[in-house]
């Protein structure tokens, strides 16, 4: 009698992992690249928004960091997948560019500083985006990559669907 029966019933490598670290990581991104948006001035008091900035940009490049690091790491343990050298791509590239958003910087935004007691005043936004520039484009790198990163992933779950 043949058990072929039995190995039919083992469903294919699916890189849902990698594809719901993607996408959470690019959901928070987004949410804070929208508290980056430029606000009126009557609603936010002056130099509240480039602390906010200078505040939330480790944050995020930290988050592409360990998302980078975590998608590399289910990806190593996972069984191989259509389009794993995509994912496996895209996850070094946040990682590296969340790493250089997250830890350079002047030191003051990061989310480690402790401020003193005769602090500076804190910048405008117009004047926080032009000191954190490079970042800002190094984090716009990292959502590119999460954004081919999910796609990779997505098509390979369609893919793997149809064949089912």
């Amino acid at each position: 009698m043949s058990r072929t029966y039995l190995y039919r019933a083992v469903r294919r490598p699916r890189p849902t992992g990698s594809a719901l670290l993607f996408a959470v990581w690019l959901g928070a991104a987004l949410v804070g690249a929208a508290a980056m948006l430029p606000f009126p001035p009557t609603l936010v008091p002056e130099g509240t928004g480039g602390a906010a900035l200078a505040r939330l940009i480790p944050l995020i490049g930290l988050g592409a960091l360990a998302t980078g690091v975590l998608v590399l790491v289910a990806e190593a343990v996972a069984i191989r997948s259509r389009f794993r050298a995509g994912r496996v791509t895209c996850a070094v590239i946040l990682a590296l560019a969340g790493g250089i958003a997250g830890f350079s910087g002047d030191g003051q935004g990061s989310i480690l500083y402790a401020a003193d007691d005769a602090a500076a005043p804190a910048p405008t936004l117009a004047a926080a985006r032009a000191a954190h520039a490079a970042n800002l484009a190094w984090l716009a790198l990292a959502l590119l990559a999460a954004t081919g990163g999910l796609g990779c992933a997505v098509a390979a779950l369609r893919i793997e669907e149809a064949a089912a």
